[in-house]
């Protein structure tokens, strides 16, 4: 436990107005340095306690050990959760297809390893069996757009209508009906003689003298 003369090994808390006004990617950050801070104070009040059995003079060894044990293991898993930050921060910025390969190895004096290297080559491998082992799609049908419909549409600008033969007769037999309908309806159209009118006769001088 922390000593009571000591209230500011506790990590101090985050003021309500300041979270407000935050994101939330930082408000997360600042939990875990909360968090590391919270081990740090606890491994300080463990040998701030060895050191007051120290200056009274305290001759019993498991005393002494039980809290410099707490220390110990406290600096370790704070050491091994900045082990794994650090390892975070690389894991979330590489190519995603090779990151289970990074997850799945330890550490030694390196972050990640000395047989990283095989292991990315041997996940590479892997991604190159499995896309050769999928189908390939066929690709979709697509309808020219030159192509005009079949059902047409009127709407447009140059639709032009097709006319249907009525018979199967020849042109020159067309053309001369058509020109005897047109004689015999100019001739219908005329007036007939009962119905036109005389003209009136010219008077003469001589006729006017009388």
């Amino acid at each position: 436990m922390v000593p009571n003369n000591c209230d500011l090994l506790l990590a101090p808390t985050l003021n309500p107005e300041v979270k407000a006004a935050l994101p939330d990617t930082l408000v997360k950050w600042d939990s875990s340095l909360v968090y590391k801070q919270k081990q740090l104070g606890i491994a300080l009040s463990a040998l701030a306690t060895v050191t007051e059995m120290i200056i009274a003079n305290e001759t019993s060894k498991q005393k002494m050990l039980k809290p410099l044990s707490d220390a110990c293991r406290i600096l370790c898993d704070s050491h091994y959760v900045e082990t794994r930050t650090r390892r975070g921060f690389v894991i979330s910025s590489i190519n995603t297809k090779l990151r289970d390969a990074l997850i799945e190895s330890s550490r030694d004096k390196l972050l990640f390893g000395d047989n990283v290297s095989e292991k990315l080559k041997a996940a590479k491998t892997i991604q190159l069996s499995g896309e050769s082992l999928k189908n390939a799609q066929k690709p979709k049908f697509q309808r020219p757009n030159n192509i005009a419909s079949t059902s047409g549409n009127k709407s447009h600008l140059n639709f032009m209508p097709q006319h249907r033969k009525t018979d199967n007769k020849p042109n020159n037999y067309r053309r001369a009906t058509n020109y005897s309908q047109r004689q015999t309806h100019s001739s219908s159209s005329a007036p007939r003689p009962s119905d036109r009118r005389p003209l009136p006769a010219k008077t003469s001088a001589a006729h006017h003298r009388r």
